[in-house]
């Protein structure tokens, strides 16, 4: 039996397509059909993904600043800029942003740990901060299912071959950015702030990211 030109080119394609995907077997869904269901709008979860990581980045920045590290907290908001400009793809800064979170979160434990409080301007400024993060923490869900729903057609290019390959960057984002919110809020309260209200939102918005 002869095999058509077209048909051997299409299994061509598809043979080189399959090892750029087998490294997010943890996808679930990927690459369509009815698991997948298709339904993951590129564009939708990258606006996601990118407020995320502003917030978030703008956060560590003012918590570094109560903790006296203006260097670090100049790198954190130029991640934050980095990111609502363009300039910077999501794949390198969330992993960016999750390192900060981890560093950042051991220095306030580690503060917190030695009885060194924050100067009460900064630590109420950024008390303010951290609140739009910790708002955003919820999203991590809906970014993390919506790449598993992307189908093959949506996350060959542009936002969604972004979205891709920095699928398995993003729960350890979450996890980490999450956890230094815990420390952040833990350190404001030591330092005098009333945080009350901040701590239940974060235990509310925890819940939701699972």
């Amino acid at each position: 039996m002869t095999i058509s030109k077209r048909k051997v080119l299409a299994a061509v394609a598809a043979a080189a397509a399959a090892p750029a995907f087998a490294q997010f077997g943890g996808l679930g869904g990927l690459g369509g059909g009815k698991s997948g269901g298709g339904g993951g709008d590129p564009g939708k979860i990258e606006g996601d993904v990118k407020g995320i990581i502003e917030k978030t980045s703008q956060a560590i920045s003012k918590l570094w600043e109560a903790l006296g590290n203006k260097e670090k907290a100049a790198a954190a908001q130029k991640l934050a800029d980095d990111i609502k400009n363009g300039t910077l793809g999501i794949s390198d800064s969330a992993g960016s942003m999750s390192d900060m979170c981890s560093g950042l979160k051991s220095e306030m434990e580690k503060a917190v740990t030695e009885g060194k409080k924050a100067e009460a301007q900064s630590a109420k400024t950024a008390a303010q901060a951290i609140r739009p993060g910790i708002e955003s923490l919820p999203l991590w869900k809906g970014v993390i299912d919506g790449i598993k729903s992307l189908d093959k057609s949506k996350s060959m290019s542009g936002s969604g071959l972004g979205l891709v390959r920095a699928a398995d960057k993003l729960p350890t984002a979450a996890k980490n950015s999450g956890e230094m919110f815990k420390a952040g809020v833990t350190y404001l309260s030591f330092s005098g702030v009333d945080m009350k209200d901040t701590e239940k939102l974060l235990a509310d918005n925890l819940t939701k990211m699972t």
